[in-house]
């Protein structure tokens, strides 16, 4: 086959009839728009995914700086209350600084 073998376009045949278009043919065309849909549904799923690991790594920060100050405040009751009060201080200073 070569080149110029009467066809305007080679390669593109637009449908039945035979007659060539410059942007390939009518039933390659209409594939497009399928193609484009799943790949943007493809596009959304993975954004989700993102969106939603990045709140898994969040919320995962969260609970080591409760959990953090938690600990700051037992070592801070321990030092400056002895054994007695230990319990009403924690919960009084991780309450202040951590807004549980």
């Amino acid at each position: 086959m070569s080149l110029n073998d009467g066809r305007r376009w080679p390669g593109r045949e637009d449908g039945p009839s035979g007659q060539l278009a410059p942007g390939g043919s009518r039933w390659q065309r209409g594939q497009t728009l399928a193609i484009v849909a799943l790949m943007l549904v493809a596009l959304i799923g993975f954004l989700a995914i993102v969106i939603d690991v990045g709140n898994i790594y969040a919320q995962r920060r969260f609970m080591q700086n409760a959990a953090d100050a938690g600990a700051l405040a037992g070592a801070r009751a321990w030092a400056l209350y002895g054994t007695g009060a230990v319990q009403t201080a924690v919960g009084k200073y991780a309450e202040e600084l951590n807004g549980a």
